[in-house]
């Protein structure tokens, strides 16, 4: 593999929310580890995003942070013609993506490095129209792609192996969990070693389908389980749960609760610390918490998602994939508590991540 060595890159990352700005970080470190001038350019409103001093705390020193207003690609354009970038790099470039391709025009200054990170749209109500968009969103990306300094590149799963039509950057894993991080977890949050430990975690909304998830676990009655929820939690899908989280209670089960932004290290530690990490998921798109529990060796209980259903079927007994459906994935998370403990993944770092965008 080779990099380019010299010359300024721009990292421009408009939205401060889940995996967003942990991307950024990588590859602003990468960069300025090849010699770069580094550029991080984030949006004003992401000045007061409780995600920055989190997801950025660990940001090399001789990255300079921006705060840019216009995230359009013509802003972005000439952004590029002011500050004069060899590479600029957009992770969440979907949307950029999509305008380059509808005008078959990139005006800005040096090459364009773009990550399409939702490849598939996502279920809808209606037969076949998912698949539909899928095929319209590859023809606008071939589009976009032919246009001179533009690279499309899409994200897949951290345990991917397969062929693609477009360049590939498997999501990035990395593990900022010590032996003594998760024992701390485990002592603060109360998570008993008797007992068997699912975990919904990370950013919890109504794509994680939590009633669901809950409601399995009620089905198959075990009073020496427990259900950790630990992450930024959405109101909604809270409200949504707590019927059949009571429900879940009143069978013995122990049921945890930690409602806020996670530390990288605590929720890097949360995937060591329990016995099983779900991931039941309405959309369509990789998933870091399958790939960290992997690495951590975390049994994994999957469902719902395509992409999901492929990367489980390449790790042996280590996950399950089920169909979203009550029956099916409460058996699902039975037959993971009579099986024994997983072997850690390897080979699951960030290299082929940054190697594909830089």
């Amino acid at each position: 593999m080779t990099h380019q060595t010299a010359g300024r890159t721009l990292i421009v990352e408009k939205n401060p929310t889940g995996h967003r700005l942990y991307y950024a970080r990588i590859l602003a470190n990468a960069a300025a580890a090849l010699g770069r001038d580094v550029k991080l350019v984030l949006s004003r409103d992401s000045m007061q995003s409780p995600e920055l001093s989190i997801h950025l705390a660990d940001l090399d020193a001789r990255v300079e942070v921006m705060y840019h207003l216009e995230f359009s690609g013509e802003g972005i354009a000439e952004l590029t013609r002011q500050l004069r970038p060899a590479l600029t790099v957009i992770p969440d470039g979907d949307g950029i993506a999509l305008e380059v391709g509808r005008t078959a025009r990139w005006s800005g200054h040096g090459e364009l490095s773009l990550l399409i990170m939702r490849e598939a749209a996502q279920p809808t109500s209606v037969p076949g129209l998912a698949n539909l968009k899928t095929v319209l969103k590859l023809i606008v990306l071939q589009r976009a792609r032919a246009v001179s300094g533009v690279r499309i590149t899409l994200l897949k799963g951290a345990l991917w192996r397969g062929k693609s039509g477009f360049p590939v950057a498997r999501d990035p894993v990395t593990i900022e969990a010590s032996a003594h991080h998760i024992q701390t977890i485990r002592s603060s949050w109360g998570l008993h070693e008797e007992v068997f430990w699912f975990g919904v975690l990370g950013a919890v909304s109504a794509r994680k389908n939590l009633p669901l998830v809950a409601e399995a676990l009620t089905k198959f009655g075990n009073p020496g389980i427990g259900l950790l929820i630990a992450g930024s939690c959405d109101s909604s899908a809270m409200s949504e749960a707590q019927e059949a989280l009571n429900a879940l209670r009143r069978t013995g089960a122990r049921v945890t609760l930690v409602d806020r932004l996670l530390e990288d290290w605590e929720l890097d530690s949360a995937v060591a610390a329990v016995d099983a990490v779900v991931l039941a998921h309405s959309n369509e798109s990789p998933s870091g918490l399958f790939g960290k529990a992997a690495a951590a060796g975390t049994r994994i209980v999957a469902g719902g998602s395509k992409s999901l259903k492929r990367d489980s079927s390449v790790i042996g007994s280590l996950a399950i994939w089920s169909p979203l459906g009550l029956n099916q994935l409460a058996e699902a998370l039975q037959w993971t508590v009579n099986q024994p403990s997983g072997e850690r993944q390897y080979g699951l770092g960030a290299d082929s991540f940054v190697g594909a965008l830089l």
